[in-house]
């Protein structure tokens, strides 16, 4: 009983020393308003060409698709094809990556050329 009442008190007097010493609040400073830049938006395009002029016919084609059946499967897959005047070049990769349809990736390369 002696050592709770001894805890006690010290813990009383280290709650009345940490009390006196903090009597005067420390001064509010403030601080200048917040002005950011306005934000411009300007309208993104997303290109699935490599080529540099919007305009030209698309050197490199690339499509990238996931697709979901109604077995649950999710397929994820991406075709590349370039049209050429004189010939063609395509490829692709595939892959269920979800449900109980998944296997092992599929690919394909494959090219034709025009006489």
């Amino acid at each position: 009983m002696a050592k709770l009442s001894i805890i006690l008190m010290l813990a009383t007097i280290a709650v009345a020393v940490s009390a006196s010493n903090n009597q005067f609040p420390k001064p509010i400073t403030s601080k200048p308003p917040f002005n950011p830049r306005p934000v411009t938006f300007r309208p993104l395009r997303l290109r699935r060409s490599a080529s540099p002029n919007p305009d030209d016919r698309p050197e490199w084609e690339v499509k990238p698709d996931i697709i979901r059946d109604e077995n649950g499967n999710t397929r994820a897959q991406v075709e590349v094809n370039q049209h050429g005047r004189n010939h063609d070049v395509n490829a692709g990769w595939g892959k269920n990556i979800r449900g109980p349809g998944s296997h092992r990736d599929t690919w394909h390369v494959g090219g034709a050329i025009r006489w």
